[in-house]
């Protein structure tokens, strides 16, 4: 009888030890985390006109808006980028500003400068 109870005792505070929350228990676990230093946005940027209706695709996002003239302005979804050009040499070359959104530094505009590939798309 008294093995068993030494037993049950040892059983139950096992148990007891096992279910209480101990100080930094709530961290136990996989944690994971990223930093991303830098624009989300990078890569090819392709600029497409049908009718008077501009898009602008770069990174998976686009974007598209009727055109005034020769201007082109352009905002990616969510505030991750914005071109801002106009049209030179008869409509071949699109000069301007790709404006990157704030992050680990303030917004900053680099000069773009797009040549026509093609006056028609598909084939």
């Amino acid at each position: 009888m008294r093995i068993h109870t030494a037993t049950t005792i040892a059983l139950f505070l096992a148990r007891g030890a096992a279910g209480a929350q101990q100080p930094g228990d709530d961290l136990v676990g996989i944690w994971g985390g990223e930093a991303t230093f830098g624009p989300q946005v990078r890569g090819a940027l392709t600029l497409t006109r049908a009718g008077g209706r501009w898009t602008v695709a770069v990174a998976g996002f686009e974007a598209s808006a009727e055109g005034h003239g020769d201007t082109v302005r352009l905002a990616l979804p969510g505030g991750q980028g914005e071109l801002r050009a106009h049209l030179e040499d008869g409509g071949r070359v699109a000069r301007g500003f790709w404006v990157q959104p704030a992050g680990n530094l303030p917004p900053y505009a680099s000069p773009v400068t797009l040549d026509r590939l093609s006056s028609t798309l598909g084939s």
